[in-house]
């Protein structure tokens, strides 16, 4: 098994990442050549996805999450903790915290034209982690 972490700091809210670079930075480094890898964002405010390389269609899925669970200014939080917004965390709810593809001869067996996006939906100015898990056919993840 091959682990590693990333981070990406979002500056304005929601923001779009493509994680597609880093996990292919982890596969490569963990010498897999056939099994899964994982990716899991480790808040509650952002989720993952795969998606076609196309603008169009990120900022489509962003703003249908955003109508969906509009900003209400004032709002308090509804939750136990009172912290972050209710709306950030239902957006979230929508995709996914994690994705598993699988890895076929040291590849990351997706379209070309796919790519690993991050949606970050909390305010701005927040650093988030994410993980690369590679589980391989292969003793110790990798080689």
């Amino acid at each position: 098994m091959y682990l590693k972490k990333f981070y990406v700091n979002s500056r304005t809210s929601p923001q779009i990442h493509n994680i597609t670079v880093e996990a292919k930075q982890a596969l490569r480094e963990s010498q897999a050549k056939n099994g899964l890898l994982l990716v899991l964002v480790t808040s509650g405010t952002a989720g993952v996805t795969l998606l076609e390389n196309d603008i169009k269609i990120k900022e489509s899925l962003q703003n249908w999450l955003m109508e969906q669970f509009p900003e209400t200014e004032g709002a308090k939080p509804k939750r136990i903790s009172h912290s972050g917004k209710d709306s950030a965390h239902l957006r979230a709810a929508l995709l996914s915290p994690s994705l598993a593809l699988p890895v076929e001869r040291g590849l990351l067996a997706i379209s070309p034209w796919q790519e690993i996006i991050l949606m970050d939906f909390e305010e701005a100015g927040k650093r988030r982690e994410f993980q690369i898990q590679i589980l391989s056919e292969n003793p110790g993840g990798g080689k």
